[in-house]
């Protein structure tokens, strides 16, 4: 993303644990911050589920179980 700047990142960081619903204790963070690192490292946008089931988008653009390498 070419972030430099620590408040900036931390600041981002912050938005995208609050739009997780994930922001409201230490343990929240950690989980945020797992499933950012799964996304990174997977390459693609991960979504999971109410029920913590991690979800991609197939090549019709429906939502399908993500089955990690």
């Amino acid at each position: 993303m070419g972030f430099r700047d620590k408040r900036t990142i931390s600041r981002t960081n912050s938005q995208i644990y609050a739009a997780w619903g994930l922001s409201d204790t230490a343990t929240d963070e950690k989980v945020a911050r797992t499933r950012a690192a799964l996304i990174v490292r997977a390459g693609r946008l991960i979504m999971w589920d109410d029920d913590g089931m991690p979800l991609v988008q197939d090549g019709r653009g429906m939502w399908i179980a993500f089955e990690g390498s």
